[in-house]
């Protein structure tokens, strides 16, 4: 079974590299197709415009999957890509598409919650934003939390010093949210509380 893994965001590097690690480790035949380098290159000199680096990203996606004709098509948020490419895509590779979407609830009104319809299935690492998709008419809708890569965590060495800088009982790391400021700080008079 092969798999097409799509993405291309450079603060998620080590996603780019744990996830197809993973999907091999399961026996799939993993191809990736890394929309960055196109993006990183008009980041640089900055002269072709926004929408045109879009197309390009489109066709050469749309290109790629039909040289290799993926069972499944992954992507990974997915901002730079058309509706009418993910139409293509399920059309001309008949693979099925799915969705990890790692920024909901605020990116729901202005651009997951309009592209989850075109996927065969949408997962979210937010289990409340599963409603705001079913809700939506996507009833393929899923909690796919967040994990970790054993051999990665395994070999990181912590110094004296690191071990007093992080050592906590609850770690958060993540974004700024009204509702995760409530959240926390209903914990932080009760466990030791970093957050990063």
């Amino acid at each position: 079974m092969k798999i097409l893994y799509v993405s291309g965001y450079s603060r998620m590097v080590l996603f780019n590299r744990i996830i197809p690690k993973a999907l091999r480790e399961i026996g799939y035949e993993v191809f990736e197709f890394d929309w960055n380098k196109i993006l990183k290159f008009n980041k640089i000199i900055k002269i072709i415009p926004s929408e045109n680096v879009k197309k390009k990203i489109n066709q050469e996606l749309l290109e790629y999957a039909r040289s290799i004709n993926p069972d499944f098509i992954f992507v990974l948020k997915g901002e730079p890509l058309f509706i009418e490419t993910l139409k293509t895509l399920k059309k001309e590779t008949n693979a099925v598409l799915f969705n990890w979407f790692g920024d909901d609830p605020w990116e729901f009104p202005i651009f997951s919650g309009k592209i989850s319809p075109y996927y065969d299935f949408f997962f979210t690492y937010d289990p409340y934003s599963v409603k705001l998709y079913r809700e939506n008419g996507h009833k393929n809708a899923y909690h796919l939390c967040y994990g970790y890569d054993p051999d990665t965590v395994n070999k990181i060495e912590l110094s004296d010093a690191d071990k007093n800088k992080y050592n906590c009982e609850v770690a958060f790391i993540g974004s700024h949210y009204p509702k995760r400021e409530e959240l926390l700080s209903q914990i932080k008079n009760k466990f030791d509380l970093k957050i990063w």
